[in-house]
């Protein structure tokens, strides 16, 4: 009796390749989206991502940070986002400090007014919310989730 494999390959290719593509193609589509992540988030969310007044100086770095970490207790900054342009606002990511539990509901994301310390918004990055604060967030990480984990060479780090 003799075994044809080839309709059976044929069949795997076919529908491997069908899998593959619709997975390409959001690679493709969420890559060129957050491409312009910066531009399109100010878009959606003037109200916490722009300033409507400004001067010619910031003030000093530890004056915006201290007014953030007022804003949310337990946290400090792990990373500051400087504005690119003199009506953006800075962009600060909170971590939790050392022996602390935070909330489920932290808002880990900070939106600070680079003059004078106000904090504009907040939000939880990474949070899955269908609504203009979140979606560039929601796209960034659906692309991120789509690299299927780790690269291969992650042991190296």
């Amino acid at each position: 009796m003799k075994v044809r494999l080839r309709p059976a390959f044929v069949l795997w290719h076919r529908w491997f390749g069908l899998l593959a593509a619709v997975w390409l193609i959001l690679m493709a589509v969420t890559g060129s989206i957050i491409v312009y992540y910066d531009e399109l988030d100010v878009l959606l969310n003037p109200d916490t991502r722009t300033v409507s007044e400004y001067s010619e100086g910031h003030l000093p770095l530890g004056e915006i940070l201290s007014s953030v970490e007022k804003s949310v207790p337990g946290t400090y900054a792990g990373y500051v986002d400087f504005s690119n342009q003199p009506t953006d606002a800075y962009r600060v990511l909170l971590r939790a400090k050392e022996n602390i539990t935070l909330p489920a509901s932290i808002n880990l994301e900070i939106f600070v007014n680079p003059y004078t310390g106000e904090v504009l918004g907040s939000r939880d990055f990474g949070s899955i919310q269908f609504d203009r604060n979140h979606i560039m967030g929601l796209i960034y990480q659906l692309h991120i989730d789509l690299l299927l984990g780790p690269p291969w060479y992650g042991f190296l780090a």
